[in-house]
């Protein structure tokens, strides 16, 4: 495939849906277009706006927390394994709503709730229908792999006590 080939290529898919440059690079290193030459394309595509990092970060910040139910600290972690800027990782997150974050938080939790109790109803609930504490660990621990804060996660949790 020649260097011209594949800036065609990526151009039609950088149409279709976003990519960032780590992305790119990527795909045309295993194209087997030479190092020089994979600068280059990445540098054309985002002159002529078919590769934006900030647009990038937007977009995967957004779908990851509608519509994968990912916390801040996850989708931090994903953009930065891309090789996105802190400033454009930093603006994406904020524009997460923070209403919305705290009541899709408190909606994965009470998910996870309502699994452990069907699972093993002695773990979940007490007879007074409070989080026992190895059902309250359980659903930190969730909850923080879901990207959530702490903070935000135990707040969530005396809420539903």
């Amino acid at each position: 495939m020649t260097a011209e080939e594949a800036f065609q290529r990526l151009a039609a898919q950088c149409a279709r849906h976003e990519h960032c440059l780590s992305e790119v690079k990527e795909k045309l290193l295993r194209w087997g277009i030479e190092n020089a030459a994979t600068s280059d394309i990445a540098a054309q595509l985002e002159r002529e706006g078919f590769v934006d990092e900030n647009r990038y970060a937007n977009a995967f910040a957004h779908d990851k927390f509608h519509y994968d139910h990912w916390g801040r600290m996850k989708i931090k972690a994903a953009l930065i394994q891309k090789r996105i800027s802190d400033s454009d990782i930093r603006e994406a997150l904020e524009k997460i709503d923070q209403e919305q974050y705290l009541s899709i938080l408190t909606e994965v939790v009470q998910k996870k709730r309502c699994a452990l109790y069907r699972s093993n109803s002695d773990i979940a609930l007490d007879n007074d229908d409070k989080l026992d504490y190895t059902s309250r660990q359980k659903l930190a621990r969730f909850a923080v792999s879901r990207g959530f804060e702490p903070d935000l996660v135990f707040r969530v949790l005396e809420t539903l006590d």
